[in-house]
């Protein structure tokens, strides 16, 4: 195995221990849901550049990968925008779906077009789509943290997610273009350090709740309430039984 395929491997068990305890402890479930996909649309893309670098994939499946990269980035997005929309993205913010129309057309484009997986970051539409997906999670954080203080932590960790993949992915990429190496596509090495990242901020968008439960208690009629264990003269056989009235004294003889 290779030092590129050793780290992947790595960076999917950690995915996968990440996306098992988002999925366990998240509260949310649209936030929960679209984490899992995201991280699930990760792992799937690590399997199979790992299989088809040590041959336990036939090369011809690079087209599957392509698609799920395609479907991780921009899972990003709307994952980015849900964390810091919370749950009112379904409703109110159902453009960000619209990331997600592309794909199938990307997907049906790219034998006839010759977009591979080392071309993927290239001056071409494919390329395009997956830099407008990480732009625009960037952009989302940086406005949050512009137009509001309280986001400031949340927008600090969903940066620094998203800067983990635009470097890890295009800038290496890139990188290894100008040394004249061998690109090693498919892959984001930066995957674990943006998943982290993504559940911290998702974990802590719901926190688990303390009991706040009261004691019940008893109104008793006074404008104070008492427990009903503070009345030792009632027992359960005479509380709410109705009184007797008594007859009048008869008058005395003379």
């Amino acid at each position: 195995m290779t030092p590129a395929t050793i780290t992947t491997a790595v960076g999917i068990l950690v995915g996968a221990w990440l996306v098992a305890l988002v999925v366990l402890r998240g509260r949310r479930r649209w936030l929960r849901a679209t984490y899992a996909a995201c991280g699930l649309a990760f792992l799937v893309m690590g399997v199979g550049f790992v299989g088809i670098e040590e041959g336990f994939l036939d090369p011809a499946r690079e087209d599957i990968v392509l698609g799920t990269m395609l479907l991780a980035y921009a899972l990003t997005a709307i994952l980015v925008v849900g964390l810091i929309h919370g749950e009112t993205l379904p409703r109110g913010r159902a453009a960000g779906f619209l990331l997600l129309a592309p794909i199938p057309f990307l997907a049906y484009l790219a034998p006839s077009e010759g977009w591979t997986m080392q071309t993927a970051y290239e001056g071409n539409l494919l390329g395009g789509y997956l830099v407008l997906c990480l732009g625009l999670a960037l952009a989302e954080t940086v406005y949050a943290r512009l137009t509001s203080r309280l986001y400031a932590a949340q927008s600090f960790w969903l940066s620094l997610g998203v800067v983990a993949l635009i470097v890890g992915g295009p800038i290496y990429t890139y990188e290894l273009q100008a040394l004249a190496l061998p690109i090693t596509a498919g892959a984001n090495f930066a995957t674990p350090l943006a998943l982290a990242a993504f559940a911290l901020v998702t974990l802590q968008a719901d926190p688990v709740p303390a009991s706040t439960r009261l004691a019940r208690s008893r109104w008793s009629g006074t404008g104070r309430s008492s427990p009903a264990s503070s009345c030792p003269s009632a027992s359960p056989s005479t509380i709410g039984s109705p009184t007797e009235p008594t007859a009048p004294a008869s008058p005395p003889t003379w």
